[in-house]
């Protein structure tokens, strides 16, 4: 999965530079903790941590989990950002 969409780094961008500003969004926002942080980064830096990583960690049970049921029987892993704590 991409890091963020190209229209999510741009209206990030302006945004941030904007003295004002209203953040509108197709999904509801408390669906996954974890989609929530781009969106408080951007109206307010460093509120919920350094990191998207750290916020993950902290307020969304991160975990490494087998990216599919094939992957158990060789290890292969991917970060769960699912949760909330």
């Amino acid at each position: 999965r991409q890091k963020d969409a190209p229209h999510t780094e741009a209206c990030t961008a302006v945004a941030s530079r904007a003295r004002h500003a209203i953040l509108l969004t197709g999904t509801p926002s408390l669906a996954k903790p974890y989609d929530l942080y781009r969106q408080v980064e951007c109206l307010r830096s460093g509120l919920l941590g350094a990191t998207k990583e750290d916020f993950a960690a902290r307020y969304c049970d991160r975990r490494l989990v087998p990216q599919t049921m094939s992957a158990i029987a060789d290890g292969r892993k991917r970060w769960d950002n699912s949760g909330g704590s």
